[in-house]
């Protein structure tokens, strides 16, 4: 059983993921870069103790480590789990890679829309060829409260898994099966856990179409006051995504059956239902400002990437493209030039579909 764990990252979900394997008996070291270091700070003078409030229970979590020093961080561990919004994971990862050692496991912890893949790029080009893992969302929801106190307000029940590249899939989920034993569910390769990713499909719309509240900072609770007929077009967009999956042999789950599978919300038939009946969402609150990841990292490094793939593979996204250039022109921010991910940098641009596959599974 893997016992030794580095988190990188130190925001809600680093801070979840190191309390939560710390309490359950994992030595984990936890890094944050120098800016943000108010982030570890409370903790370290609280003798690395990170106080976790699980499921309304405040307990002590005792972290083996707590530096801005990613090279003693990550000294001996055999898992590196990377914890941060996609737009940060490429930064760690060009850091990581003048430390990270072969036989050590690198694991998205969530990949987002393309983080393992952009990440495998980023090793290859400083000549390391880890085996990569992704999670298609974090394993919590959680929060940070106050300074040194993480909430954790829901442990996900399935955690969608890719391995790149997709050859070592068996092997590298039993070194990853000690972390999640419950939830981990092994899917066909890294992009068919991104294209679970589901914060690009109800992130944008709902924060584009309340722009005046957000920009204004008139607060609201983000999923509790999405409409039915706003619930409707996430759903549009979730089907394009779908049709994805659909041409590259992956199981298609929609927007509100993942919802479910997860334990975010009770079974229902429709994304509109899914918000408003889920417990886990009833306190979450808008962003307060419109330059938030739910439009920076969810259309940059989300929708972007559908739209970009689904033309590569002959597949019309019309409300993808149609986001993202409104996301753009609203932010001032050239999608297609800055603030993005593109196909390129995850090393799949020009493929079809079979030379797409075989990339998949033999990194090659």
């Amino acid at each position: 059983m893997c016992k030794r764990v580095a988190v990188l990252g130190a925001g809600n979900g680093g801070q979840a993921l190191a309390g939560d394997l710390s309490l359950r008996g994992f030595k984990v070291g936890l890094w944050e870069t120098e800016t943000f270091r108010k982030n570890i700070d409370p903790i370290k003078k609280n003798d690395n103790v990170l106080e976790v409030e699980l499921l309304g229970e405040l307990k002590e979590a005792k972290l083996d480590m707590i530096s801005t020093d990613m090279d003693k961080v990550v000294a001996d561990r055999e898992i590196i789990c990377i914890s941060a919004p996609s737009f940060a994971c490429d930064i760690i990862t060009k850091e990581l890679a003048n430390y990270i050692k072969p036989q050590q496991v690198l694991l998205y912890c969530p990949g987002g829309t393309g983080n393992a893949l952009a990440g495998a790029k980023i090793l290859r080009e400083n000549n390391k060829n880890n085996s990569i893992a992704e999670f298609a969302t974090l394993p919590y929801a959680a929060r940070l409260g106050q300074p040194g106190v993480v909430k954790i307000l829901l442990l996900v029940k399935k955690l969608y898994t890719g391995v790149f590249p997709a050859k070592n899939t068996e092997k590298i989920i039993e070194k990853l099966l000690p972390l999640f034993p419950e939830s981990i569910e092994t899917v066909t390769s890294v992009l068919e856990s991104s294209l679970n990713n589901g914060n690009p499909i109800s992130h944008p719309i709902p924060t584009l179409l309340n722009a005046s509240r957000v920009a204004l900072g008139i607060p609201y609770l983000f999923y509790k006051q999405i409409p039915s007929e706003m619930a409707r077009l996430n759903e549009k967009l979730d089907e394009e995504r779908m049709k994805i999956c659909d041409v590259l042999g992956y199981k298609q789950i929609c927007g509100a059956e993942r919802l479910y599978l997860m334990g975010y919300s009770p079974k229902t038939e429709c994304l509109y239902d899914a918000y408003r009946l889920s417990q886990p969402f009833a306190k979450i609150q808008a962003p307060t400002s419109l330059y938030d990841r739910y439009l920076l990292e969810d259309v940059g490094y989300g929708l972007k990437v559908l739209a970009a793939l689904g033309r590569q593979l002959g597949i019309e996204t019309p409300i993808s493209d149609a986001v993202t250039t409104l996301a753009g022109s609203l932010l001032n921010i050239d999608f297609q030039r800055e603030r993005n991910r593109n196909l390129a940098d995850m090393s799949i641009d020009g493929m079809d579909v079979v030379r797409l596959k075989r990339f998949l599974i033999d990194g090659e």
